[in-house]
């Protein structure tokens, strides 16, 4: 058995030390635990080791190809060892990369003495057959001495150019891999002290990570001491091409690899890059820094957004082009990981206190250490490029990071505020170095706006709102729909469509980044189509800040009919007196947030038990009487029946009107307990239900029609976490065949009214009594299916319809409806039962 075909059925709590081994982790991190071989020891492979060694001077020469075509097919039967595979990998990498680009143009064909032994080697260590961050890195290097973290006894075994440029330019990554190997060990130990709480082991940690990142930064700070830009971008980076998305340089189809005897397949494949550095991955994935997993837009694309295929995001797709060990070790990481989650508990003693704040410095210090990587490798990037693309989810994966600390809440302290300010100096920064050159778009804006954002809430008195990133003099002339048939319903003051725009996959890069300009133009796209209505929350990563900043653009006359429904959400006790300051403070930091009024602005709280929330609600209900420029209308998020009763009870004792006018709860056709006891309530009180769930992550839909039951973790399968939670209200409802069948009758009613299966579900819960809106899951700047939404408006169900719908969904006799009341209880149940 291979060495890494490492059973990932293995249990997740081996030891450190098997674990570590079996995921091919050494005391060096991602490096061997020794130098690499510097030549295969069997003589039967003297002629790959000659044009390897002569390499820089074959190409200088243009001899290089005439050399490798006169080459014998060589068998990898006389590789033995870990190493001598690695050795070959190397060498096959380095020929093959120099054969396609050594050339005044690129070779097209790969010749079988490469392809064939290669193809063998790259399946035996679980790689591509291209030149991998592991070939020019990882495994060619030699060392003076052991300590592979000292760059200067470092040097390269093979390169293309000879130059001393070169060798630096790969050496500073090995160095930086040596320096981090001690962090990947403590963070090992940090997962474990999760499972007790063991809160001084996580801290301790945390704090020798962030120690560990800013080292490793400090090795990269040092690249142009021996590595000319001019030197990597003319001579070097050529050669580091892969032959993915190369048309323009030769390579319309990639390369066809020939096997001989007629045999043999095109690739595309990426060339080797740093962002195939399972270190860098590490950093992020053991502090739960999320990365797009599908959807990750190209911004600058003159396609329409409906037009942009969902498809793995680089850090996502980079996964591949690492040895399979450390690919299974980072899905392992991502799988196991509960550091996040336990440092963003709510705040109830020092030592969680103080694990908030070592976790938000932490963050904070990959933050700054990225945006530094950013401009001391001097990138260049043109629209639509690959790397365009991992620059647009880099400022998602800093948008998350800020939203981390934000939610940590952590002390105002100085340090914080030089570090705030130190990050927003390097967003400056790069802004005037994408200012200084021709087609570049600076696209840190949202990251930029949220960490000024935190540093305003954190330090209102020394911030100049001036300098807020976003305050521009740029108005956006837009006219909604006059009459597109939508629904509308009354909400408090407004007239709203019975269709919000939902922002909550911007809580998480899970569902793509997209860029600031790439967000307005599917928000003007929704505005246009008279989708006027959004849904946020204040934990929605930077929603509020988005959706602010687009509206303020409006003019004044269509700003007043762009709808903002935000969220106040109560996860753990507040341990404070409820003063009216203190609710009215609440308040306008959403409407700061928002930059002007929330027309709805709906409360969660976290535990029946503790009796604060109904003073909150009344306090809020006053402020809408007091303040309406700030805040129009009160409403619930995922209270259950009796409380919201006990609610409105409450507000009527207390100011003589039930004041809040909606719950936004979860209601679909899996889980339609709203029809129990919520619809009643409702009736009574004259609310309104916000409902969202809607489509179950997208499963109620025609590309779930036939298809089998998901691996819901599967890397290949990339379901968003939102599908991952549905499937779980799925498996409570019925089995994979009973979903089947609901999805074959939908089928049969959307053909019958020239809609979509989605249109159907969506007309479903739009027809359930006291339902005002469903609310509809937007990937800004991702994709846009605004247009597809508006057909539910087109059509209703007749009564044989919704039996035939019933039937299936609620059982003939409600006992799937009950069943789903019975294990969940009543709505929102479940989000309490979290906390």
């Amino acid at each position: 058995m291979s060495p890494h075909a490492v059973d990932t059925t293995t249990s997740d709590h081996l030891t450190d030390t098997v674990l570590l081994k079996r995921f091919g982790i050494t005391a060096n991190a991602f490096l061997p635990s020794e130098a690499p071989l510097q030549h295969l020891p069997d003589d039967y492979y003297a002629a790959w080791e000659l044009l390897a060694h002569n390499l820089p001077a074959l190409i200088r020469d243009g001899t290089l190809r005439c050399e490798v075509r006169s080459l014998d097919v060589l068998s990898t039967d006389h590789l033995k060892s870990e190493a001598e595979w690695r050795r070959a990998y190397v060498v096959l990498a380095f020929l093959a990369q120099g054969y396609i680009w050594g050339g005044d143009a690129p070779a097209q064909v790969l010749p079988p003495a490469i392809t064939v032994p290669f193809l063998d080697v790259s399946e035996k260590l679980d790689l591509p057959p291209v030149l991998t961050y592991a070939a020019s890195n990882l495994w060619n290097f030699s060392s003076r001495g052991s300590d592979f973290s000292n760059i200067e006894g470092l040097r390269c075994i093979h390169s293309f150019t000879g130059t001393e440029d070169e060798s630096w330019f790969f050496m500073i990554s090995v160095a930086m891999e040596a320096k981090a190997g001690y962090a990947i060990q403590t963070m090992m130990r940090a997962q474990e002290a999760t499972e007790q709480s063991d809160y001084p082991v996580i801290i301790e940690a945390l704090e020798s990570l962030s120690v560990c990142i800013q080292e490793v930064g400090a090795l990269l700070e040092r690249m142009d001491e021996k590595c000319n830009p001019s030197v990597f971008f003319n001579q070097i980076r050529p050669f580091l091409a892969g032959s993915k998305n190369m048309r323009d340089a030769g390579l319309p189809n990639g390369v066809f690899y020939d096997e001989g005897d007629g045999r043999g397949s095109w690739r595309q494949l990426r060339g080797g890059s740093n962002g195939q550095s399972s270190l860098i991955q590490f950093f992020d994935t053991v502090l739960g820094v999320e990365h797009t997993t599908q959807g990750n837009s190209t911004p600058h694309s003159k396609a329409p957004l409906e037009a942009k295929t969902a498809q793995p995001s680089f850090h996502e797709e980079v996964l591949d082009y690492m040895p399979g060990p450390h690919r299974r070790f980072l899905q392992h990481i991502r799988r196991t990981t509960r550091i996040r989650e336990l440092a963003l508990l709510p705040a109830g003693s020092p030592e969680q206190d103080h694990l908030r704040n070592t976790y938000s410095t932490t963050v904070r210090t990959l933050c700054e250490n990225m945006m530094d990587d950013v401009l001391i490798s001097n990138p260049t990037w043109l629209p639509g490029s690959d790397l365009d693309k991992v620059v647009v989810q880099f400022g998602g994966d800093v948008v998350q990071a800020i939203q981390a600390l934000k939610e940590s809440r952590p002390e105002p302290t100085a340090a914080i505020e030089r570090q705030l300010q130190e990050l927003i100096k390097a967003f400056d920064a790069c802004k005037a170095y994408c200012a200084n050159r021709k087609d570049f778009l600076y696209p840190f804006a949202r990251p930029e706006r949220q960490s000024r954002d935190v540093l305003c809430s954190l330090y209102p008195q020394p911030v100049a709102d001036t300098n807020h990133a976003t305050k521009q003099l740029v108005t956006l002339s837009i006219e909604p729909a006059k009459s597109s048939g939508i629904e509308t319903f009354r909400l408090g003051p407004h007239e709203v469509p019975r269709l919000f725009n939902g922002l909550w996959q911007l809580s998480s890069p899970a569902w793509g980044s997209g860029t600031a300009d790439a967000q307005e133009e599917a928000l003007v796209q929704l505005v246009t189509s008279g989708l006027t209505a959004t849904d946020m929350a204040d934990h929605y990563g930077d929603a509020e800040l988005i959706y602010g900043d687009f509206r303020n653009k409006l003019i004044p006359e269509l700003r007043d009919q762009v709808y903002a429904a935000t969220k106040w959400c109560v996860f753990g006790p507040i341990n404070r007196t409820v003063t009216s300051e203190w609710v009215l403070e609440a308040v306008k930091e959403r409407s700061r947030r928002l930059g002007g009024r929330v027309e709805l602005l709906q409360f969660h709280w976290h535990d029946y038990a503790a009796k604060e929330y109904l003073k909150i609600l009344a306090e809020l209900v006053i402020i809408t009487k007091t303040h309406p420029d700030l805040v129009s209308s009160i409403g619930l998020c995922n209270f259950d029946s009796e409380h919201t009763r006990e609610v409105c009870t409450y507000l009527l004792e207390k100011t003589g009107s039930v004041g809040i006018v909606s719950n936004q709860i979860q209601f679909s056709l899996f889980d339609s307990r709203p029809i129990h006891h919520m619809s009643a309530v409702c009736d009574k009180f004259g609310l309104k239900l916000l409902t969202y769930g809607s489509f179950c992550g997208g499963f109620l839909s025609d590309r779930w029609k036939g298809e089998g039951v998901p691996q819901i973790y599967s890397e290949t399968a990339q379901l968003t976490p939102s599908q991952r939670k549905y499937f779980d209200m799925i498996k409570a409802w019925g089995s994979w065949q009973d979903f089947q069948s609901l999805l074959e009758v939908l089928s049969k009613i959307s053909q019958n009214h020239d809609v979509s299966l989605t249109n159907v579900a969506t007309r479903w819960v739009l027809q359930q009594p006291n339902v005002g809106a469903v609310i509809v899951g937007t990937r800004l700047g991702v994709s846009n299916r605004g247009g597809e939404n508006l057909k539910a408006f087109s059509f209703q169900l007749d009564d044989g319809e919704m039996r035939a719908i019933n039937d299936v969904a609620l059982g003939v006799e409600l006992e799937r409806s009950f069943a789903m009341l019975s294990k969940l209880g009543d709505c929102g149940n479940e989000y309490r039962a979290m906390h």
